[in-house]
């Protein structure tokens, strides 16, 4: 029965990101999730609480497979800069491989949602073992080359997923701390850049550069300037910046 569960749960999840992915959240109802599905819009309640509580799953997803990506990318680098350039190259490739997940993290990030709600107590330490459990079977699944659609997602409430999301995302930030503090250390990047800022500025520009507005991205194609070569050229004038 658990099995059963867990497959038609994780159906639910396909259709969701199906029509979340081709017609944005605004553009998505329960109805339109249970016609996909063939279910009765009473039977979702049985596996998810809210629409919100399904984009939340589907972001959680992404955001699980971004973090392996750049904590794969950033442990590669033995110097600093290779750690951040790892990272650099993990983000392009999440934006490229995953380009769904990358939109729906940002819509989560857009505003739209009160992270007020956010509960700040500390999780039980059977959840996070069980969390930390299922994050090194999602790694290797993700590297074993499964469907991610096929890899569950755990049954956790809407605030559970935002605590998650959010904490993978703080993971990041201070992975991307560390490699900049190191840099500083190693001589490599001048002791006058502050590492908040530096990271706030990196995440602004490898944002950006995936959400070019369409007018730029033509006028850097009608003067030659690849998408590509416009993000090394980026890259390199922030590498600049700060060694």
């Amino acid at each position: 029965m658990d099995r059963k569960k867990e497959k038609r749960r994780n159906e639910i999840l396909k259709a969701a990101e199906k029509l979340f992915f081709s017609k944005g959240y605004d553009g998505v109802s329960l109805d339109s999730i249970a016609r996909e599905v063939d279910l009765g819009r009473s039977t979702l309640y049985l596996y998810f609480e809210n629409k919100e509580d399904i984009f939340f799953a589907i972001v959680f997803r992404g955001s699980v497979i971004f973090n392996i990506l750049v904590k794969s990318g950033v442990d590669k680098g033995e110097k600093a800069t290779e750690k951040l350039m790892g990272f650099k190259d993990a983000y392009q490739r999440f934006s490229e491989d995953y380009p769904h997940y990358f939109q729906a993290i940002n819509h989560f990030l857009s505003g739209r949602f009160d992270f007020h709600d956010r509960s700040v107590a500390e999780q039980e330490e059977n959840f996070r073992n069980s969390m930390k459990e299922y994050y090194d079977e999602f790694k290797m699944d993700l590297e074993d080359g499964k469907l991610v659609s096929d890899i569950p997602v755990p049954w956790l409430s809407s605030v559970e997923y935002m605590n998650e999301i959010l904490d993978l995302r703080g993971e990041i930030l201070n992975l991307l701390r560390d490699s900049i503090k190191l840099a500083i250390n190693e001589g490599t990047i001048r002791s006058d850049v502050d590492p908040t800022e530096l990271i706030a500025l990196l995440m602004i520009i490898m944002n950006g550069l995936d959400n070019m507005p369409p007018d730029i991205k033509n006028m850097l194609e009608i003067n030659g300037v690849s998408t590509e070569q416009f993000s090394e050229d980026i890259w390199n004038y922030v590498m600049r910046m700060i060694l």
